[in-house]
C-alpha cells in the first residue's frame, strides 16, 4: 500500500520522497496522517505534527493508544 510505501521511506529517512508520496495519497486515512505526525516529527516541524495527529485520532481515536507510547512523538508533550 502507499502507506507502507511511506513507512519505508520514513524509516530509511528518506524524508523527502516519504513527504511526496503522503501528499499524492488519493484517500488519505487516520494512518496516513499518523505517518505524516511521525514525519513531522522526524523533521523537527512540531506544529505540523501535532496538527495531523489531531486529524489522525480525529479519524481513528484507538490510535491514541500508539501515540501515547510513540517514542517519535515525545517531543510533543
Amino acid at each position: 500500500s502507499i502507506n507502507s510505501a511511506a513507512l519505508a521511506q520514513i524509516m530509511n529517512k528518506n524524508y523527502a520522497s516519504a513527504a511526496v508520496t503522503l501528499k499524492y495519497v488519493k484517500n488519505p486515512d487516520a494512518i496516513t496522517e499518523y505517518l505524516k505526525t511521525v514525519l513531522s516529527a522526524r523533521m523537527g516541524n512540531l506544529d505540523d505534527a501535532r496538527e495531523t495527529l489531531a486529524k489522525a485520532l480525529t479519524a481513528d481515536p484507538a490510535l491514541q493508544r500508539y501515540a501515547d507510547n510513540d517514542l517519535e512523538l515525545i517531543k510533543l508533550k
